[in-house]
């Protein structure tokens, strides 16, 4: 969990995966996050529960590894809640079994 009222402007990550791995971000609150329904509102996240809450954003980590900067930052003035796991679905609680992978959040 990043700390209270998170102005999230991007990521940094390094990959040391056989595959890509993906970062599922919730954000608390109904701020600016991207809502989970086109044109419908954030609803609210208390608590995300990994494989069950959809997340707001996923933002996939190639073997290569990623730099993403967003041109308008995402500040909804609560918390930002992450997972990461192996596999893109939703529903998916797979961790990542290499290690050695280093993932760096860009907020204030």
């Amino acid at each position: 969990m990043l700390p209270s009222a998170s102005i999230f402007y991007g990521v940094v990550a390094a990959s040391n995966e056989a595959a890509a791995f993906y970062i599922k971000l919730f954000w608390e609150g109904t701020g600016t996050a991207p809502p989970t329904v086109a044109g419908g509102p954030q609803p609210a996240t208390v608590l995300p529960i990994a494989g069950t809450t959809v997340p707001h954003m996923t933002i996939q980590v190639p073997i290569t590894g990623t730099f993403g900067s967003l041109v308008e930052p995402l500040n909804n003035g609560g918390r930002i809640w992450y997972w990461i796991t192996n596999l893109k679905a939703d529903a998916d609680t797979t961790v990542l079994t290499t290690g050695g992978d280093v993932v760096t959040f860009i907020y204030d």
